[in-house]
């Protein structure tokens, strides 16, 4: 699915993308009562767009079996939208994903945004939120 762009005529994707890369990886992730920990998000954000990134490095005419094989996705409805995201993502777009995600990683692990806030939880969640607004600006083809 795309929206035209207000800044351009060219189309973008829109946030589902980002979200059936979540519900792709992890179902129970993407919505419902249970809290995930901010790292367990990131960990299958990276999952998806690592297999973007071979999707993409395949070219423009990668079949899902391709990917499934080059990126080890076992699933082929998870290749199939990890296609579907490659494809709509601008060239090299999936590489600038994976490198926004190992600094979200960092931020996570030993950067002091994660102690913000009154638990180690509120930290997390501020720079996961931070960095899925960086996610969506790349997925929509502009800069992280």
């Amino acid at each position: 699915r795309a929206t035209d762009s207000p800044k351009s005529n060219k189309p973008r994707p829109s946030c589902t993308l980002t979200i059936d890369a979540l519900n792709a990886q992890s179902p129970d992730l993407a919505g419902g009562d249970k809290r995930s920990a901010p790292i367990l998000v990131q960990m299958a954000l990276v999952s998806h767009f690592r297999g973007v990134a071979v999707a993409q490095s395949l070219g423009a005419k990668a079949t899902d079996r391709e990917v499934m094989d080059a990126a080890g996705v076992g699933n082929p409805w998870a290749a199939k939208k990890i296609v579907e995201h490659a494809r709509a993502m601008a060239p090299g777009g999936a590489e600038r994903a994976v490198m926004r995600l190992a600094r979200l990683e960092l931020d996570l692990r030993v950067s002091a945004y994660g102690e913000l806030g009154r638990s180690r939880d509120d930290g997390g969640r501020f720079v996961l939120e931070n960095a899925a607004r960086d996610l969506l600006e790349i997925t929509r083809g502009g800069r992280d």
